[in-house]
């Protein structure tokens, strides 16, 4: 079963104020998951799912 975490918000994450979604970014991080966890919820990038590697 797949369990969403939300208690890492992105600081630049915003409502979009109303605009519809007109493209979807998918983005490789070759670092540790920490490490991606760490940059993509810091300010100037945002991210709203990160997925660990496998066990």
């Amino acid at each position: 079963m797949l369990i969403i975490d939300t208690s890492h918000p992105a600081r630049d994450f915003n409502e979009r104020s109303g605009e519809a979604v007109r493209q979807i970014v998918v983005h490789y991080t070759a670092a540790p998951f920490a490490s991606s966890l760490h940059t993509l919820t810091q300010g100037g990038v945002s991210a709203h799912y990160l997925v660990p590697d496998p066990p």
